[in-house]
């Protein structure tokens, strides 16, 4: 409705179901009346059962941000033949930068149809879900949104600086340890340079420190070249 009012054309809906539930079916329209009757919006938008669109066509376009929808798919092959398909695909044709995600959210939507582990370590495993920084964000949001409650019921408004370095925080040791702060810190002063005291621990995707320079790598005057 916004769309169209905005732009004065409807917009196409496309709604994708990725698992079957029992007898439940996603309806492919709706029609609402109003409380009296006067007046009815209709709605209609295409439904998409993951299960029943070949697998084939979607892992011969090698698109690696196309394989996490591919474990849903119906396919012919065993599910280990079509995960080390996806695998392959995501390890030679996925940005540096994206890979680990990409094989996350292949484990997350796998672990919806399968529930074998040996499946999931085709995939990298529990390894490539920890070294995910968005599966990592997705588990972090639920103690950041308990921790920031947990500050404004005792000092009222988080200021947003406080907040947001509350986000940035994914180790799970730092965000128990935030927890531990929250309950005793005297104010929110207190609770920030506590905060920023708490070692971090290095990133799995964070590079790695440079060495330190060896005899033969020093100049004469005894610095690094």
């Amino acid at each position: 409705m916004l769309v169209y009012l905005v732009r004065n054309e409807v917009p196409n809906v496309l709604v994708l179901v990725l698992h079957p539930k029992g007898q439940l079916r996603v309806p492919d329209h709706a029609q609402r009346p109003s409380a009296d009757g006067v007046t009815e919006l209709v709605g209609r938008w295409r439904v998409v059962e993951l299960w029943n669109v070949p697998s084939e066509p979607v892992l011969a376009t090698s698109d690696p941000g196309m394989m996490p929808w591919v474990p849903l798919m119906q396919s012919a092959d065993p599910p280990e033949v079509v995960l080390r398909r996806c695998r392959e695909v995501i390890d030679q044709h996925a940005p540096a930068g994206e890979r680990e995600q990409l094989l996350a959210v292949t484990q997350v939507f796998t672990s919806l149809r399968y529930k074998d582990p040996n499946l999931l370590s085709i995939l990298g495993g529990r390894k490539a879900m920890i070294e995910s920084p968005l599966i990592r964000e997705i588990v972090a949001e639920r103690s950041h949104k308990d921790i920031l409650k947990f500050l404004r019921n005792r000092f009222g408004p988080v200021p947003p600086e406080l907040e947001a370095e509350v986000r940035s925080i994914l180790d799970e040791t730092v965000l128990d340890a935030a927890v531990d702060l929250a309950s005793f810190s005297p104010n929110l002063e207190h609770f920030q340079a506590e905060l920023r005291a708490i070692p971090r621990p290095p990133e799995p995707w964070d590079p790695p420190d440079a060495p330190e320079p060896t005899v033969e790598n020093r100049d004469e005057n005894g610095q690094g070249a």
